[in-house]
């Protein structure tokens, strides 16, 4: 072998001696990115099947176009620092001329590796990712703002009962929250994407400087929008994040509409007296307790036919003549007090019962003289003279206390109208009377039910609007009054819808058609004449018959009832003028709510009722209930 040649290949040899050397000490010296090296400062090889990569820098980064930011993260396992470790970074978008100072970087003793981010000229919003061997990945969300923009980030908290599970945030200027409708969101110059947790923090990227700035957020359950919250008054600076912390409340129910209600008033043993005069009245005509009479207890007779016969008897007997001494038939009609048996039964100024004339003595003459109790006649002729009404007159007594019952329990239909009522707002209200059910009962004892408009019976002020309010999700209805003529709307009632149901229409709907609806005059006007001539003739041997014909005594009847029946309509007439004062106030709750949370109904209305009628007044019980029209 040559000298040349074995030069040759002694170079060889040791050229490749020093290339393994080489790559020997640079493989010692040098490790690849990601790997996690065990230098000692690291817990023991193969300890740590899991590092952790954790964000130092916030998640959400907004920087200034033409700026840079630092962006850093750590790696750490079981809360270890990793030290020599290195960490890739990359763009993840559009990053428009946006770049990383470096692709990687190297842990340092505590484990925090970073780059810088160097941001373009351009918006833009993209994702810087962090990445290292054996770890999870990190994601920064970066936003890049052009000259003169900034950013809000938005915070939400909820303190109430509901689950969300879905929220959405929207951005506006020059708005103020007063004036959103969550229900109605409109004029938004962003909106954020919607996310699922209250923890989320929505953003708004490249937001303009300036002012008046505000964040509403809505929160649904299900789809269904049940809570809103807003923050005002934000002010956004060039390059800077604003944070927006929203409180969400939970929608209040909200009463605006018309309602109409149905209300149930308890005034039992509680009437005015303009209307228990009228009460009176219609009891003196239907009462049937006492065929005596009990002065204690204010009755005077056998009623109805007594009622009716007292005017009957007085068209002959006149027994409370106020002349000096006359004669029986020459008294003037209307002179006498009504109910001639309560003057009888009760004795006039003191005097003996049935001895009201001067002097202490009983001056009837023929069939009135069957009324001096010394006769021993007077409830004979009573209930003989019953016996000439028909039996369906007796039914009055239901049908005249249907009247009373329609007061004592009245049911009326109202109309109250809404504006916005809720519980952080005053709203206005309208409360307007419209209608009574009124229940009355034939003659034969079929009830029928009637709806009497108040405004047509002309009965007073049936309206009245003021301020009103919530509390507790409750509608508050405050005190609120009408001047009502209760003893006009009985008289109403009466003419103009239980006598026409009793066969006596307009324009003769009066008590007295009643009454000679109900008394057949040429039946009692023959009994009365045939009684006369029995008594007659019994006195004097049948020398002497009754001087009264059958059809004179059937005038009489028939001019008797007609003044029984104008004595009724007279009373009742001499009560319509007074006003009384009918005062209420209520509170409801929401039965069921429409789809902007306003109630549809109203459920446990209660209504605190009082009257003032002149020097008397009382307080009653109610309750109502209402539909949105």
């Amino acid at each position: 072998m040559s000298a040349r040649s074995m030069s040759s290949k002694l170079s060889v040899v040791v050229g490749l001696i020093a290339w393994f050397g080489l790559a020997a000490a640079g493989c010692a010296g040098s490790q690849q990115a990601g790997a996690v090296p065990d230098n000692g400062q690291n817990p023991g090889p193969g300890s740590c099947t899991e590092p952790q990569l954790y964000l130092v820098s916030a998640q959400d980064v907004t920087v200034q176009a033409g700026g840079s930011v630092e962006l850093k993260v750590r790696l750490a396992c079981a809360s270890d620092p990793y030290a020599g470790a290195l960490v890739g970074f990359e763009i993840v978008g559009d990053p428009k001329a946006s770049a990383l100072s470096s692709a990687s970087s190297q842990t340092d003793d505590d484990g925090v590796a970073g780059v810088a981010l160097v941001a373009g000229a351009t918006s833009a919003t993209f994702q810087v990712k962090a990445t290292t061997e054996g770890a999870g990945a990190v994601t920064f969300d970066i936003t890049v703002n052009s000259a003169n923009a900034g950013t809000i980030l938005v915070s939400m908290t909820y303190a109430g009962p509901i689950v969300y599970n879905e929220y959405k945030a929207y951005l506006f200027q020059g708005r103020e929250c007063a004036t959103l409708d969550p229900f109605a969101i409109t004029g938004a110059i962003q909106d954020a994407a919607v996310v699922a947790v209250l923890s989320a923090t929505p953003k708004f990227n490249n937001v303009p400087a300036g002012s008046h700035y505000a964040v509403a957020v809505t929160a649904r359950r299900q789809g269904e929008l049940l809570g809103f919250g807003c923050k005002g008054s934000l002010s956004v600076t060039a390059g800077q994040t604003t944070n927006a912390d929203v409180a969400i409340f939970d929608i209040p129910i909200t009463y605006s509409g018309v309602y109409t209600l149905d209300n149930h008033f308890d005034m039992t043993g509680l009437l005015p007296p303009t209307v228990d005069g009228i009460v009176h009245v219609f009891d003196e005509l239907s009462d049937d307790h006492a065929v005596e009479g009990n002065l204690a207890l204010d009755q005077w007779g056998e009623d109805p036919a007594a009622f009716m016969l007292d005017f009957v008897y007085r068209e002959f007997c006149k027994w409370e003549c106020t002349n000096t001494d006359p004669s029986w038939d020459d008294c003037t009609p209307g002179v006498h007090p009504s109910g001639d048996l309560k003057e009888t039964y009760r004795g006039r100024q003191g005097k003996t019962p049935f001895m009201s004339w001067e002097g202490d003595q009983p001056r009837y003459m023929f069939l009135c003289g069957m009324l001096d109790p010394t006769w021993g006649m007077t409830q004979w002729v009573q209930s003989q003279v019953q016996a000439q009404v028909p039996p369906q007159a007796l039914n009055i007594l239901d049908t005249v206390g249907d009247i009373a019952r329609a007061i004592d329990k009245m049911h009326v239909k109202s109309r109250l109208s809404l504006n916005d009522v809720r519980y952080d707002r005053l709203g206005n209200f309208t409360h307007t009377l419209e209608t009574m059910y009124v229940d009355l009962h034939d003659l034969g004892g079929t009830l029928h039910n009637f709806e009497v408009d108040l405004a047509a019976a002309g009965v007073g002020t049936l309206s009245y609007s003021g301020n009103t309010s919530v509390l507790n999700d409750e509608l508050q209805i405050p005190s609120h009054s009408f001047s009502l003529k209760f003893g006009k709307l009985v008289q109403y009632i009466y003419a103009s819808y239980l006598l026409p149901l009793l066969g006596c229409n307009a324009p003769n709907n009066t008590t007295a058609c009643l009454f000679q609806k109900l008394v057949n005059c040429t039946s009692v006007g023959t009994w009365l004449h045939d009684a006369c001539d029995s008594v007659a003739e019994s006195l004097t041997g049948g020398l002497l018959h009754c001087p009264i014909s059958a059809t004179q005594f059937a005038g009489f009847c028939s001019t008797g009832l007609q003044m029984a029946g104008n004595y009724v309509d007279a009373s009742m007439a001499s009560w319509i003028g007074g006003d009384t004062q009918f005062t209420l106030q209520g509170e409801a709750a929401a039965d069921r709510l429409d789809g902007h949370r306003v109630a549809a109904s109203l459920k446990n209305g209660v209504w605190t009722g009082h009257w003032t009628d002149g020097a008397a007044n009382a307080t009653f019980p109610g309750t109502f209930t209402g539909v949105r029209q």
